[in-house]
């Protein structure tokens, strides 16, 4: 090996290493968002007592750059293929999705903080949560894809037993 081809090789390597960086610092640059949600929330110590659950969706902006939520919306895939290929059998938008004097969409969400949207079930949004089959998503207007994030449903004491109860009278 002489000079010219070890200089070479240092170059190669060196570029290398700066487009690696360079890529990694394109990828992790801009919003990045984290979703979290309650699958049955409620109220309390409002003015007005509520007997309602809620989905409630909590938004936060981990990246270095702000972006605007636009549209809090639900949906219901048949399979994982369909939800690969984003393809809905239900889809919904959530045009109010503030409690009490709230934050809606259109909503500026900065680096570091976090959006809480949430929205009241009806008979048939319910079931699609019990059966696991319930995505929400945000839409913002740094991507042309929501970020969506499943509802995970947790039978409450009292669905626990009546559920107990009707098997026992099935025996």
């Amino acid at each position: 090996m002489n000079l010219t081809t070890g200089i070479a090789l240092y170059a190669a390597i060196v570029a290398t290493s700066s487009l690696t960086l360079s890529l990694r610092k394109w990828l992790l640059t801009g919003p990045v968002l984290a979703l979290s949600v309650m699958a049955c929330g409620r109220t309390f110590g409002a003015v007005e007592p509520d007997d309602q659950e809620y989905i409630v969706l909590n938004v936060t902006n981990k990246g270095d750059m702000p972006t605007t939520l636009s549209t809090m919306a639900a949906f219901q895939y048949r399979t994982i293929f369909h939800r690969w290929l984003r393809k809905p059998y239900f889809a919904a938008i959530i045009p109010r999705p503030n409690l009490l004097g709230g934050v809606g969409t259109p909503s500026l969400l900065a680096p570091g903080t976090t959006w809480m949207g949430a929205a009241t079930y009806d008979d048939g949004v319910l079931e699609m949560a019990k059966s696991g089959k319930l995505f929400v998503a945000i839409h913002c207007s740094h991507s042309k894809r929501p970020a969506v994030a499943k509802v995970r449903w947790t039978e409450s004491a009292e669905e626990r037993i009546a559920r107990v109860a009707a098997q026992a009278e099935q025996q």
